[in-house]
Formats: structure tokens, C-alpha cells, sequence
């Protein structure tokens, strides 16, 4: 698959994780709750699918500040984003809003990584993020 099909699934069931978070809210759960079980239970499954896929899980040291550091952002962000859909009177409105990030990781893409990155570029990224 090219990353395009692989985007356009991965949007489809980001838009189902939404939607069960959504649902989990009517049954009071805290974000926290929700979040460790959801990580909890996705955790098992990822190794559980690893396994059978054949995958090794030994990380090299070099990547064990990364994994630190994204499992630090990961804790705010989900914790931010649960809270927001559970507050939001519909699902979808702080999706809207964290659509915008796709104009923060294209600039940042080209000052970390080096991107490649036009002006031109940079309009289409940013109307594809506004609607």
C-alpha cells in the first residue's frame, strides 16, 4: 500500500477510535480511565500482532530518549484530546480544531527533518487543513 491508502484507512479508523472515545464518555469515565485502558488493551494487541508478524522488540539504546519523550507527549496529547471530545457537544469539533496541526508538522517537518518544502506547498497544506 502507498502511504496515501495507508492515510486514508488510518483517517477511517482514527474516526472510529473518536467515536468509541465519544461513546465512553456517557458512561462518566474520566479521560485518565480511559486513556490507561485504551493503552492498556492496544498495547496488548500491538504485541500480540507484532509476535505474529514475526517483529523484534528490542529497541537500540540510541531510541530510548524518543520513546521517552513521545510517550510524554502522547500522555498530554491523549489526555487534552479525550477531555476536549468529552466536553465538545459533538465529537467532531475538536477534530476540526487538531486538523490545524497538520500546518504546524509540515513547517516543523522542514526545520527538524530537513523536508523539502515549497511556499506553494505550504497554501495547500493549509487549505486542506482549514475545509
Amino acid at each position: 500500500m502507498t502511504w496515501i491508502s495507508l492515510s486514508i484507512f488510518a483517517t477511517l479508523f482514527f474516526t472510529a477510535v473518536v467515536l468509541f472515545t465519544k461513546a465512553l464518555t456517557t458512561y462518566q469515565l474520566a479521560p485518565a480511565v480511559i486513556n490507561f485502558y485504551f493503552f492498556f488493551v492496544t498495547s496488548l494487541l500491538f504485541l500480540a500482532f507484532g509476535l505474529y508478524r514475526g517483529d523484534s522488540f528490542v529497541l537500540p539504546k540510541q531510541c530510548y530518549w524518543l520513546f521517552g519523550g513521545l510517550a510524554l507527549v502522547a500522555v498530554v496529547y491523549n489526555d487534552f484530546f479525550v477531555r476536549a471530545v468529552c466536553a465538545a457537544p459533538n465529537a467532531a469539533y475538536p477534530q476540526a480544531i487538531l486538523a490545524t496541526n497538520v500546518i504546524i508538522t509540515a513547517l516543523l517537518a522542514v526545520f527538524v527533518f530537513g523536508a523539502d518544502f515549497h511556499p506553494v506547498k505550504l497554501i495547500g497544506v493549509a487549505l486542506t487543513a482549514l475545509g
